[in-house]
């Protein structure tokens, strides 16, 4: 009995997944994963807990980071994963330009597999979306920013995306399928603060869309606020709570 209790204290005391950590020295390296390539983009194609140590910076035209299993874990732990580009908004029109070349193939991270997690950092500067994320993931605490298309794309169903911030990207600030945001902010975006897909298929709740090309399109809004934008809220539905400048709907 002495044994079997040993044996359960250290299977309950053993992290499910080991964590990996991760650096510009070891994506340059590669092999992060078994199959990565030296360089960028870092693939992790394993699942398991992965944590930056550093900040990372890709090259022109490149993402940063491909998730392509599924039930993965990425903290940024605070870190910055950079592409090479910048953007800025022309105050009287609301529009960006970026100075990198805009490609929709190339988003800072991009999740594959399904049940991702990302969290706790900044992903900016990248010719695509800040993120792409494939089907039922998590995300929270991120800031994306100075993208060439939307800070935060996801192309799959369910996905959640809450304390997070979508900042002076040339499109969209968030262009969500079938999801929910929560308490997040879109701000200073070249298109729309936040879009769903088609009627009703974003759920956005006390979050701000303020001094975007336009508010929100396509969700519905619960305790939201939005101000500052060029044009109004379009196809929207509300559950109370809601301010559009001073007007409540």
């Amino acid at each position: 009995m002495k044994h079997i209790l040993t044996l359960a204290a250290a299977l309950l005391a053993a992290p499910a997944f080991a964590q990996t950590a991760i650096d510009q020295n070891r994506a340059l390296a590669g092999n992060v994963t078994p199959g990565d390539t030296p360089g960028f983009p870092i693939t992790l194609a394993q699942p398991g807990h992965y944590k930056l140590t550093g900040h990372l910076s890709a090259p022109a035209q490149t993402t940063a980071i491909v998730i392509s299993a599924d039930n993965v874990t990425l903290d940024l732990n605070g870190y910055t994963v950079s592409g090479s580009g910048s953007c800025t908004q022309d105050n009287a029109t609301l529009l960006v330009t970026c100075t990198q070349g805009i490609d929709n193939t190339k988003p800072g991270i991009a999740v594959q597999g399904a049940r991702a997690a990302v969290r706790n950092g900044v992903v900016m500067g990248f010719s695509g979306a800040g993120l792409v994320a494939g089907a039922m993931g998590r995300y929270d605490n991120l800031v994306l920013a100075q993208n060439g298309q939307q800070g935060f794309t996801a192309v799959g169903s369910g996905n959640r995306i809450a304390h997070s911030t979508f900042d002076t990207n040339r499109g969209h600030g968030l262009y969500m399928m079938r999801g929910q945001v929560s308490a997040s902010l879109a701000i200073n975006n070249g298109a729309v603060g936040m879009v769903g897909f088609g009627a009703s298929d974003l759920l956005v709740t006390a979050s701000q869309s303020l001094h975007n090309h336009g508010s929100f399109e396509f969700a519905v809004l619960r305790g939201t606020q939005a101000n500052g934008n060029k044009t109004t809220r379009y196809g929207v539905t509300s559950l109370g709570a809601n301010l559009e400048g001073l007007t409540a709907y």
